[in-house]
C-alpha cells in the first residue's frame, strides 16, 4: 500500500501573489515546481491514478480519471473496475439531459 500524502499547510510563502511581480518565465517555472513538490502535487497525483482515497472531505477516492477513461484501460477503486460503471452512468446522464430538453422546446 502506499502511503496516502496529507495536505499541505498553508503559509505565507504558499499564497506570493505572482501577477503583481515582473518575474522571467524560468524563475516562474522553477517557483511553481517549487510550490508543486511542497504541496505533494506528484504523490496527489500517483495517488489518484491509484484510485486511492483523497478526498479528505468525504472520505472517498476523486475519480476523475475515469470519467475521462476512453480507453479500456481499467480503473480500480476499492478492487473494484469502476470504468464501466462510470460511462454507464455518464450516458444515462446525456441521456436524461437530451429528455429533459426535448421536453423545453
Amino acid at each position: 500500500m502506499h502511503p496516502i500524502p496529507t495536505p499541505a499547510p498553508k503559509t505565507l510563502h504558499n499564497n506570493a501573489n505572482l501577477k503583481t511581480h515582473c518575474i522571467r518565465r524560468r524563475v516562474l517555472c522553477v517557483c511553481m515546481k517549487f510550490q508543486a513538490k511542497a504541496r505533494h502535487v506528484p504523490e496527489f497525483r500517483d495517488a489518484m491514478f491509484r484510485g486511492d482515497k483523497i478526498n479528505f472531505t468525504e472520505g472517498r477516492s476523486v475519480l476523475h480519471v475515469a470519467l475521462r477513461n476512453r480507453s479500456n484501460t481499467p480503473i480500480m477503486c476499492e478492487g473494484k473496475d469502476v470504468s464501466i460503471q462510470t460511462r454507464v452512468f455518464v450516458v444515462s446522464s446525456i441521456h436524461n439531459i437530451f429528455k429533459m430538453t426535448e421536453n423545453c422546446s
